[in-house]
């Protein structure tokens, strides 16, 4: 019976590419996925496949903030992509900086709240747009007393 090689198996690129190559493998495993998948074959009769699906966070609007994932790998402002398990469900958080608002989602997420939740079924892509804080000023009114000489 034939075994698929785990994430972290040390037979991962260490295959010898004329091998690969070579009659009757012919850079294919015994499933039929083409060889290499990686920087080099796999040892053994199965290529890993990464079931791994990316999901790219980008900013919009004329303010600022950043994106953060749970679980770990997107913190937007430095890392804008980041790759989750297959059917992961990756929470995303919208932090505005100080100045700016929070106006809402685009492409996977939608809506306005500071949180959305995408399912990596596939690779996905989320826009996050911040916008200026708009200022309005308090206008008051001074009453001083007349003072007569």
């Amino acid at each position: 019976q034939t075994h698929a090689l785990l994430a972290t198996s040390p037979a991962i690129d260490k295959g010898d590419a004329a091998t690969c190559a070579a009659a009757p493998i012919n850079n294919r495993d015994q499933n039929g996925v083409i060889r290499p998948q990686g920087a080099a074959c796999d040892i053994g009769a199965v290529e890993y496949v990464s079931f791994n699906k990316v999901l790219t966070v980008s900013k919009a609007g004329d303010g600022s903030g950043a994106v953060t994932s749970t679980p770990a790998g997107i913190t937007c402002g430095t890392t804008c992509n980041a790759s989750f398990t297959q059917n992961a469900a990756v929470t995303l958080t919208a932090t505005p900086d100080n100045g700016s608002t929070f106006a809402g989602w685009g492409g996977a997420c939608s809506g306005t709240t500071a949180t959305c939740t995408v399912t990596m079924d596939n690779a996905k892509t989320v826009t996050a747009t911040f916008n200026k804080a708009t200022v309005t000023a308090d206008t008051q009114k001074i009453y001083l007393p007349t003072v007569s000489r």
